[in-house]
């Protein structure tokens, strides 16, 4: 007997000893999980990956897993700039990585906090999220980590309000509209001299 499916011939019996492939004997049991794949309009490739998905590398270290993915690159034919330019970032950040710590103890805020300390701009952020998205997807991660723009700060010191300037907001503004504001813009608009400010609307 002999079943068909996704292009796979399974044998029902052993192949002759002057084969030069030699394929696994399979048993009842192997034959109905496989018509049971097939029923199901699966291929043993979705098994495999599926497999590999419940099963997580708990002991690949960032090293490993960063050789693995760029051999990845190489194998996709990716430019040699490119794996290359992965590659300096990636090593570069593992410097600022805790070096006992496995690629899947590697939290969130580890990350960013290398990502920080290495001072990475958008764009090593980015190569940095491809292969923290790769490593996932390849199970050695058990959650995914996001990978955010570099956060921007104002540039300059902080202007503030002299009490004349708010007075005019006050007598300028509806107090109804005042009324709506929260806390957070009252003291924008009063500090640092609230009481002052309130006095001089009244002048």
């Amino acid at each position: 007997m002999a079943l068909w499916g996704s292009g796979v011939r399974l044998p029902s019996a052993p192949p002759n000893s002057s084969s030069r492939t030699v394929a696994p004997e399979l048993n009842s049991q192997d034959i109905q999980i496989i018509r049971d794949i097939w029923d199901h309009d699966l291929s043993l490739v979705q098994v495999w990956l599926c497999y590999k998905q419940l099963h997580i590398n708990d002991s690949c270290t960032y090293e490993q897993a960063l050789k693995a993915f760029l051999e990845d690159l190489a194998h996709r034919n990716k430019t040699k700039r490119y794996i290359d330019e992965m590659r300096y970032v990636l090593a570069r950040l593992q410097h600022y990585l805790p070096g006992h710590l496995k690629l899947p103890e590697i939290t969130t805020k580890t990350m960013w906090s290398a990502l920080e300390s290495a001072g990475m701009g958008e764009t090593g952020r980015r190569k940095a999220a491809v292969f923290l998205n790769w490593a996932y997807h390849q199970r050695m991660m058990p959650v995914p980590i996001k990978v955010h723009g570099k956060p921007s700060y104002p540039r300059g010191e902080i202007q503030t309000l002299s009490n004349r300037d708010v007075a005019s907001l006050i007598r300028v503004c509806p107090v109804i509209r005042f009324q709506r504001l929260g806390f957070t813009h009252w003291a924008v608009f009063l500090i640092p001299h609230p009481v002052e400010a309130l006095l001089s609307s009244f002048v």
